[in-house]
């Protein structure tokens, strides 16, 4: 059994496939990695791999107890490798027509809290017993993100935090989604019940 990364539209790969070497040619590149990268005049553009398809969950939702069917598909996010080693990542968005724009690199922590959580994935003992579709899953609002496993078989998904990630939920650690999703609603209606008790009262 392995992991199973969806394969994403032509339109997608479209975007993404030249602009690393775009940005590179008029080292258009701000951080600090891919700088580097393409210092040198005989340097290779950073080249994309691995595309994970993004979901973003609200809080409203969560704290409606929705599940993850209320996830909503905002883009796709790639791995961008340089001489074999992942440096950052590149990201597509889906604009108002629903068409796709790229949107940004970066090296943020995600980058390799990623990396480790897909081999922790990789290896754990209940995820090898099926199939699992790998997607990112974003909830901004509690700045917490996890690979969101879909069972390609019908059974229970799984999601793995990624670091850092805030507690209790520990980062590398397969969990059933419905765990997850306790931690989460329960952080969502404490951050909304804080925002109402701080708003000003009046008239």
């Amino acid at each position: 059994m392995s992991l199973l990364f969806k394969p994403e539209p032509s339109e997608v790969a479209k975007v993404i496939k030249n602009k690393p070497g775009q940005m590179a040619s008029i080292r258009g590149f701000r951080t600090p990695q891919l700088a580097r990268a393409i210092s040198k005049e005989t340097a290779q553009p950073p080249v994309p791999t691995q595309a994970l398809p993004v979901y973003h969950l609200g809080l409203t939702d969560l704290a409606r107890d929705c599940d993850l069917s209320a996830a909503s598909q905002t883009g796709w996010r790639y791995s961008l490798k340089h001489e074999n080693k992942v440096i950052a990542s590149a990201e597509t968005v889906f604009g108002p027509d629903r068409k796709p724009v790229f949107a940004q690199v970066n090296e943020g922590p995600l980058v390799q809290g990623t990396q480790s959580a897909i081999r922790a994935a990789e290896t754990h003992e209940d995820v090898k017993k099926s199939e699992y579709e790998v997607r990112l899953l974003m909830i901004p609002a509690l700045y917490t993100a996890a690979l969101w496993l879909v069972d390609a078989k019908g059974g229970r998904d799984m999601a793995v935090p990624i670091a850092p990630v805030p507690p209790p939920l520990e980062p590398d650690r397969p969990i059933p989604v419905e765990k997850l999703l306790v931690v989460l609603r329960s952080a969502a209606k404490a951050k909304l019940s804080a925002q109402r008790a701080a708003e000003p009262i009046g008239g």
